[in-house]
């Protein structure tokens, strides 16, 4: 999951979501996305948000 300001992504797989982020400005265009520049993605596995800069943004405390 992709945080993009108010808006929430969702992406199959990492491999998805990393093509996103290498050809953003794109996929903005061919999919008419009217979203902020990405601020940070969610890691499941470790219940963590982390910024592109890859710097813990904070746990979730949802299960």
């Amino acid at each position: 999951m992709l945080r993009c300001g108010e808006n929430y992504l969702y992406f199959d797989t990492e491999e998805h979501l990393k093509r996103f982020l290498e050809n953003i400005e794109e996929y903005k265009k061919f999919r008419n996305l009217q979203i902020k520049e990405p601020e940070c993605y969610y890691i499941h596995s470790k219940r963590l948000w982390v910024d592109l800069n890859q710097k813990e943004v904070g746990v979730s405390k949802s299960n």
